[in-house]
């Protein structure tokens, strides 16, 4: 790969990757999505399969981002940005001086409602960055390659969904404190919408905060009628598609040498041709795309217009959110919560914590695996005009077709205890508050944020060639049986002196 080579945004897709595509059921053209967890230094590449719906396609470590979790502010803040942000054509740089570029598009409406500067914040290939998300050259030629295709093959402009974390219930959990939570809670909301239906959510702004899926009061899709308002795919996206007996097993990839990524092994399917969709317009494929009603005029800073989010999305969401806060207020009694600002200067993947072993930085995760299956994610079935439920849909169709404004942002200062405590109603739906019917996930040992903290294995130390080989289980350290605190966590015991390493390690905050 060369920086000096003039085509290298026009290179093609890989063999490989090509060979995966067709055997997960979808094509160089189909449309794309991003999503990037800030913590876990991850970045995943959706595309649309055969179902018409999202499906996770591959997850790529990001190797730097710089500044803490939090929302970008203003120019030089050193603040990777977070919130939704549509990437067209005009976007995409070819010409990168980091390789292969794509710019977020920074700063969008709900940024400018509250004055943000920045500019040139980019997901790009190197490792350095001073605001933007860094990959190698060799994931951001793939994750370029495969958004172009979809651009160029009729998609209008793909979401990139930029999150602190992974929004699960533990991490909300530890930063309950944060100052962010407001905001991080607004994210979240588009997060669930996107979970439930595996659609990209409409994002619209008003009163300064992100607003999804909205319709006109009159849409027919306000009450879910039509047959249009799409259901969520099945805990399987392949039921009904899988030979029975079909074994779990890798992607058989060319001899050629690519870039893999950290997922888990896939389901191999006998390979299926499908023909690339004629389109003689750009579109945008949305959870509320075929609905023909004119739309509110939405102003970002200005009061929101009236309007509804169809039913069954509506109240998937709001079930889905009732079981994560009622997980959030149990954890927090057991969860340290994490401090407001954690002194650190970005983050890496841990495969890269080498690279970095000089900077206080954020490594990996506090989480020790990192898995869409997770119990925060379980898929929630709709209800829609196309699969009725007697109880649930006449009430459903009344709750919607009555205009409403959106919530006002929960303060940051709402304890969650308090936000789990009043669940709001979901017509005759009964959300489950109970932790039996919602398991929360074991405790994992809190990982590091000081890099030069690589003993007993938990930081895996660099090989050249093996930046992208798939990830190993990493083996929680033993616990210590003596020592404070402190000690334990630099792997120390007793009260001898410490090494020259250890005194010369900066502080966990500042």
């Amino acid at each position: 790969m060369s920086r000096s080579n003039p085509n290298r945004g026009h290179m093609p897709i890989s063999q490989a990757v090509a060979e995966e595509l067709n055997v997960r059921g979808m094509t160089r053209t189909s449309p794309v999505l991003i999503r990037i967890f800030k913590q876990e230094a991850e970045l995943e590449v959706w595309k649309r399969d055969g179902s018409g719906r999202y499906a996770l396609f591959k997850t790529y470590p990001i190797c730097n981002y710089s500044g803490d979790l939090g929302p970008k502010v203003r120019e030089g803040d050193r603040q990777s940005p977070e919130g939704f942000y549509q990437i067209n054509m005009s976007l995409m740089n070819p010409n990168s001086s980091y390789y292969l570029a794509f710019n977020m598009g920074f700063p969008n409406q709900f940024d400018r409602s509250y004055g943000r500067t920045g500019s040139h914040l980019m997901v790009h290939g190197d490792c350095s960055s001073r605001g933007c998300y860094a990959m190698t050259d060799e994931a951001i030629a793939e994750v370029y390659a495969i958004a172009r295709e979809a651009l160029q093959g009729g998609q209008e402009s793909f979401q990139v969904q930029a999150y602190p974390f992974r929004m699960t219930a533990r991490n909300m959990a530890r930063h309950r404190n944060s100052p962010h939570m407001a905001f991080w809670r607004n994210l979240k909301e588009g997060h669930d919408h996107f979970e439930v239906t595996r659609q990209e959510p409409q994002v619209d702004v008003c009163e300064r905060r992100y607003v999804f899926n909205a319709v006109a009061p009159d849409s027919p899709l306000a009450s879910g009628g039509g047959g249009q308002t799409r259901e969520m795919i099945a805990a399987d996206p392949w039921a009904g598609q899988r030979s029975p007996g079909t074994a779990r097993a890798a992607v058989t990839t060319s001899a050629t040498p690519v870039p893999t990524s950290l997922n888990q092994p896939v389901t191999t399917m006998a390979p299926v041709t499908r023909a690339a969709p004629t389109r003689s317009v750009r579109a945008r494929f949305t959870a509320v795309g075929e609905d023909a009603t004119p739309r509110p005029n939405f102003q970002a800073a200005g009061r929101c217009p009236t309007y509804v989010v169809p039913a069954p999305i509506r109240q998937a969401v709001a079930a889905k959110n009732a079981r994560d806060m009622a997980q959030v207020a149990s954890l927090s009694r057991e969860v340290e919560a994490a401090p407001a600002r954690s002194g650190i200067d970005g983050g890496t993947h841990r495969r890269f914590a080498d690279r970095f072993a000089h900077r206080q930085i954020r490594v990996g995760s506090s989480e020790q695996t990192f898995s869409l299956a997770s119990q925060e994610s379980t898929p929630v079935t709709l209800v829609s005009a196309r699969s009725p439920v007697a109880a649930t849909q006449p009430q459903a169709q009344t709750a919607a077709a009555t205009p409403s404004a959106p919530p006002a942002a929960a303060p940051a200062s709402q304890t969650a205890t308090a936000q789990a405590a009043t669940p709001a109603p979901q017509g005759n739906m009964t959300v489950p508050t109970s932790l039996a019917l919602a398991p929360v996930p074991q405790p994992s040992p809190l990982r590091t944020t000081i890099a030069q903290r690589q003993v007993g294995g938990v930081m895996p130390s660099g090989v050249p060639g093996t930046a992208f080989a798939p990830v190993e289980p990493v083996s929680p350290q033993p616990q210590q049986a003596q020592g404070n605190w402190f000690t334990r966590m630099i792997g120390r015991t007793g009260t001898s002196e410490p090494t020259q390493s250890q005194a010369a390690a900066p502080p966990a905050q500042q």
